[in-house]
């Protein structure tokens, strides 16, 4: 079965640009998972730190494609907004 998976993700204020560094380097990884098909990075223009990923996947009734153990999405995980609202949107990724 075919699935996209969307990533979103915020990167803390004044680490944006160590944050696209990381995503693309994840993704980059994404490449040995079984079930990755493609991916494209969208980085919003509007608001600093917001990255989105579109995955088109293969699925096989398990989890594919999540960087779980990978030390870079561990860096990752510590650049990410987890509370508050950044550019006045909350974002899907939040509690």
């Amino acid at each position: 079965m075919a699935i996209t998976v969307v990533w979103d993700t915020w990167i803390k204020p004044g680490a944006e640009v160590e944050g696209l560094r990381l995503t693309r380097q994840v993704w980059s990884e994404m490449r040995a998972f079984q079930g990755y098909v493609s991916h494209e990075l969208l980085v919003d223009q509007d608001v600093p730190g917001h990255i989105m990923a579109l995955a088109p996947a293969v699925h096989g009734g398990r989890t594919y494609l999540a960087p779980v153990g990978s030390p870079v999405a561990s860096v990752l995980g510590r650049l990410e907004e987890v509370s508050g609202v950044v550019g006045g949107a909350k974002a899907s990724n939040r509690e």
